[in-house]
């Protein structure tokens, strides 16, 4: 089984007087949940709240996480039903689960994971406006970067209209040690991955890495909340041959086809 060793912060930034996100981490069963509400009038934190404590305790009682995440969807919609104030409020989510040699991510929304072993890599894709022009090649990378709607979501537990899809990968870790690093867009859209990658690659002890990510974020406007979920992570050697080997016949298969 990897080894893992987590730590989370959340901060509510320079500007915002109340905190939307939502934290979760258990190296015991390896699960860490990220979630970054919305709503206005404290809706958000609901939402936010709601959504980790519902996969949570979805993924006690077996559930797979599509399931997981579908269960906390209809949770936050039947609590906007419940609560007229509420109606509408909804939220990111990024969870991570560790297997024998790999880690699973799923997300909906625009909170992030990076990995990071010499380089950092962004292993999930924002589910914004913006994004889906990238994909269409009307935007570049770097034009969706500072695009004033960068933000804008096409998918959210919580959603009333539009499709809810959980997007999942495997990540399976290729070096003896590493970091995941799960943060919202309170992070990402003031820090740059370049940023990031410096912070990581001089400290790596999770609870220093995360309390360096929020002062370097407080340095800047910070205008939205902060959070972050670190993990560090060691492999065997019969781990990471085990990981190659997996992904050698993967690719052989996608040769083959």
């Amino acid at each position: 089984m990897l080894q893992t060793n987590s730590h989370t912060l959340s901060h509510c930034g320079n500007v915002r007087k109340h905190n939307e996100d939502a934290l979760y981490n258990n190296d015991d069963t390896g699960v860490w949940l990220l979630a970054d509400g919305m709503g206005g009038h404290a809706c958000g934190e609901v939402a936010s709240l709601l959504a980790v404590t519902s996969v949570a305790e979805a993924l006690q009682k077996k559930l797979n996480i599509k399931g997981a995440f579908n269960f906390a969807h209809q949770q936050i919609i039947d609590q906007g039903i419940e609560n007229p104030s509420q109606h509408g409020m909804g939220t990111t989510l990024v969870a991570v689960q560790r297997q024998r040699s790999s880690f699973k991510v799923s997300w909906v929304g625009d909170s992030r994971v990076y990995h990071f072993d010499n380089k950092l890599h962004q292993l999930t894709t924002d589910h914004t406006f913006v994004q889906d022009m990238v994909y269409r090649q009307v935007l570049s990378s770097e034009e969706a970067d500072i695009h004033p709607q960068r933000n804008l979501l096409v998918r959210s537990l919580g959603m009333l209209k539009g499709d809810f899809n959980v997007d999942s990968l495997i990540f399976r870790p290729k070096a003896s040690s590493g970091i995941l690093l799960l943060c919202s867009d309170g992070v990402s859209d003031y820090l740059s991955k370049t940023d990031i990658e410096i912070l990581i690659s001089t400290i790596k002890k999770p609870e220093l890495l995360s309390e360096a990510i929020k002062k370097a974020v407080l340095a800047t406007e910070a205008g939205d909340n902060l959070s972050v979920v670190v993990i560090a992570y060691k492999l065997s050697t019969w781990q990471i041959i085990n990981n190659w080997f997996i992904d050698l016949i993967a690719k052989f298969k996608i040769t083959q086809s």
